[in-house]
């Protein structure tokens, strides 16, 4: 809890960040995409979604795989379109986002709400004893 208000106390009182391109940089942006299937792909809670929640939707236990796939292909487009409106979304925004006074302004807001957690831990009783 006393982390949490260092923390806190740290971000909201940060200086404004003079942001630089990097090679590092650069060199991230080509591997996102592969990044992002891959921690997908082998996420264990969508195997879990899938397994649980769409099952439960079976109609016909005959027609179970084909269900199934069906189910499964329309929570993937659906998904990709999301993500793909979201991605578009933040490549409109990024500049805004990423100028030195949002980034302020975000960590001073990061800050107030890590201080507000810390401090709200330090008067709670732990019914645990």
């Amino acid at each position: 809890m006393l982390n949490l208000i260092y923390l806190g106390m740290k971000a909201l009182f940060a200086k404004k960040v003079v942001r630089t391109e990097t090679a590092s940089l650069i060199k991230k942006k080509h591997g996102a995409f592969l990044e992002a299937f891959l921690s997908n792909v082998l996420n264990p809670k969508v195997i879990v979604f899938f397994l649980t929640f769409l099952s439960q939707f079976r109609t016909d236990s005959s027609h179970a795989t084909r269900d199934f796939l069906l189910k499964g292909s329309t929570y993937a487009i659906c998904t990709i379109i999301w993500f793909s409106l979201y991605v578009i979304c933040l490549y409109y925004i990024r500049e805004w986002l990423l100028s030195p006074t949002v980034q302020l302004w975000m960590e001073r807001t990061t800050g107030i709400v890590l201080i507000g957690f810390g401090i709200k831990l330090l008067f709670t009783k732990s019914a645990a004893v």
